[in-house]
């Protein structure tokens, strides 16, 4: 498939399951890659890190104001101190930011995901829902430069016109306010870019992707939580169905507001209303906390996706669904387990607790961030948690066991010794103090990869210094007590 990236004229390269994107001297695709999460534990990427003591081993960052060309992008934000004071919009680019997924890939390589952009519905039509290709040269006590390679991208789009309810790439402009009856309501002076158009591609106001896995048949399944829904791509991002919804667990359906399935104040359905107090009397799930973590049984043969947030009208608002999805059958199977918070999401911010993302283990047992809303100095519970679907308690709660303190980290080696004057945490012990916490990936038996989600450009994005954002940072870290691993995603 040939795609052609305005001036720039990229070609997307099929390369099986893995799509990179040629940009002449920008970047260069390396090659095919076999791709599944469904694969049997491997020889560790990172073999020196066996002989280092537990805590932080190593430490890769892509700088915060890297950029990827495509589509212009930033032209629904607001220029000033909210934004960082960065020089937006981003003509011709899209930031590389908002990382709420990753996969290790065979070659080393990871892929990344970005979340719906910019942080809202309406100012995202210009952000591409993109998946990159990432190589980090990790900082070790070995060696490394800590830098990352970017190798290539690929786009969501919906030439088809599968997604069935109307995206950006059906508007002569952007909107001024996606929530607006009837819809799109009042349009901005600022056309929709031609190659959204043409080749239908996805945008931050038509999904909030927050996780991502690849199924043992080479397609992508993408948790969203806008519907929440299900997405369902090929191995280069094509839309192969409608979008599928999240069903309501029996014993919680007294609070659905009489829907069967979890429903945002964004979900289509809602179109028709007035406004958001409307969508909000009829909505069953708070706004964006919809899917945000998922992973992939060992065997390949499910998916379990993770709710971010309790039910609005549920009594207990610690309580977070994970729901059993059949692959092969594309259905669920009706088999649910519920994950308690340690901090109710009910409580003030920014002592109230959300999930970041989910990583399987083996057949029973998973990784599962869990932090608080805080950054930098105010961030008071970054933690890693492995559950066990095996044990559930009577209430239908999950065995949940702390693996790693995301703000208490050993690092003996100093690994982040050249961080800028004024970072926060970067001494010994280790902190990684992000507001969002948001990629968890399972590298041997005993390491594990976590990444944050920048927020570029806002401050809410601002976790290791005040006056500017975070990079998007990625470490390893070894682990106190061994994983039982028969699965790597």
């Amino acid at each position: 498939m040939d795609w052609q990236w305005k001036r720039w004229g990229g070609l997307w390269l099929g390369l099986g399951l893995v799509l990179s994107l040629a940009l002449g001297s920008v970047v260069h695709a390396q090659g095919p890659v076999a791709i599944t999460d469904v694969t049997q534990p491997q020889v560790s990427p990172y073999p020196a890190l066996s002989r280092q003591p537990v805590g932080l081993v190593g430490k890769a960052a892509l700088p915060t104001d890297s950029r990827y060309p495509g589509p212009t992008s930033a032209q629904l934000l607001t220029p000033g101190s909210e934004n960082n004071n960065k020089p937006i919009p981003f003509k011709d680019h899209q930031p590389l930011q908002g990382f709420s997924a990753a996969r290790l890939n065979p070659d080393g390589s990871y892929f990344v995901m970005v979340d719906n952009g910019f942080g809202a519905k309406n100012n995202s039509a210009d952000a591409l829902l993109s998946v990159y290709r990432l190589r980090p040269d990790f900082k070790t006590a070995q060696g490394g430069s800590g830098e990352v390679q970017v190798l290539g991208a690929m786009v969501l789009h919906d030439p088809e016109r599968k997604v069935g309810f109307p995206v950006t790439a059906d508007l002569a402009a952007y909107p001024q306010d996606p929530g607006a009856h009837p819809f799109p309501g009042p349009l901005r002076t600022i056309a929709v870019d031609p190659m959204i158009k043409a080749k239908r591609l996805l945008t931050g106001m038509d999904f909030d992707l927050e996780s991502f896995r690849r199924a043992a048949d080479g397609s992508f399944w993408f948790g969203d939580e806008f519907g929440p829904f299900l997405v369902h791509t090929d191995a280069s991002g094509k839309l192969l169905e409608a979008p599928v919804s999240i069903p309501i667990p029996a014993p919680l359906q007294r609070y659905g507001r009489g829907a069967e399935v979890f429903r945002s104040p964004q979900n289509p359905a809602f179109f028709r209303l007035a406004n958001d107090a409307e969508r909000l009397k009829v909505a069953n799930q708070p706004r964006s906390k919809g899917l945000e973590g998922m992973a992939i049984s060992a065997d390949g043969s499910k998916l379990y996706p993770l709710l971010e947030g309790p039910m609005i009208e549920d009594p207990d608002q610690s309580r977070l669904v994970i729901t059993e999805f059949d692959l092969r059958r594309k259905r669920f199977t009706g088999r649910y387990f519920f994950y308690k918070l340690e901090a109710p999401f009910s409580n003030p911010a920014p002592n109230r607790n959300k999930i970041g993302d989910m990583a399987a283990v083996n057949e029973r047992e998973f990784l599962v961030i869990e932090a608080d809303d805080g950054q930098g100095s105010t961030a008071g519970f970054k933690k890693i948690f492995k559950i066990d679907l095996g044990q559930v308690d009577a209430q239908g709660f999950v065995r949940k066991q702390e693996v790693v303190d995301l703000l208490n980290i050993a690092n003996p080696n100093n690994l982040d010794s050249d961080a800028l004057t004024g970072s926060f945490g970067t001494g010994n012990p280790f902190k990684f103090p992000f507001q969002t916490v948001e990629v968890v990936q399972v590298i041997d038996r005993n390491t594990i990869l976590v990444g944050n989600d920048n927020n570029y450009p806002t401050t809410s994005g601002n976790g290791r210094r005040k006056e500017d954002t975070d990079h998007n940072e990625f470490i390893l870290v070894r682990l106190a007590q061994p994983l039982r691993l028969t699965t790597k995603q």
